[in-house]
């Protein structure tokens, strides 16, 4: 196998790791926070029929319960969404590293290199991921 069908295995494979290490983590964090959402919009839109509103104002302050929700599941999505586009962005920078590399060592060295970047990349994203969880959590006030 040459030197660049090797880092792209390697990058393929590092980033299936990450992806799955978040997803284990993340799976359960997902969870908490979708019902904590969830209850949330039952609990709001309960409120929302008190029998003080009219039909109209009723419709516009369940439909700002479901907003709520919403603007919640985007956010959990959206950070989610960003840790994985920085955790692949250092993995494509080892690649950018190992280009250059080629051109000043050997495809040998070069490829040591990579591999050790790669390597590093992919256990610094799955080691911030409990971090990572835990800033989610306390931001939608989940507790064990």
């Amino acid at each position: 196998m040459n030197g660049a069908a090797a880092t792209e295995e390697m990058t393929r494979r590092k980033s299936k790791e990450i992806v799955a290490a978040a997803d284990a983590l993340l799976t359960p964090v997902q969870d908490s926070i979708y019902f904590t959402l969830y209850r949330a919009y039952f609990n709001c839109a309960y409120e929302c029929y008190d029998g003080r509103r009219n039909p109209e104002e009723t419709n516009s302050c369940v439909d700002n319960c479901f907003g709520t929700f919403l603007r919640g599941t985007r956010h959990f999505e959206t950070e989610t969404v960003n840790f994985l586009v920085r955790s692949m962005t250092s993995l494509k920078d080892c690649k950018y590293k190992f280009e250059s590399a080629k051109q000043q060592r050997s495809e040998t060295e070069a490829i040591n290199d990579f591999e050790s970047c790669v390597n590093l990349s992919a256990e610094d994203s799955i080691r911030t991921l409990p971090f990572f969880a835990g800033r989610l959590e306390n931001h939608f006030s989940i507790r064990d």
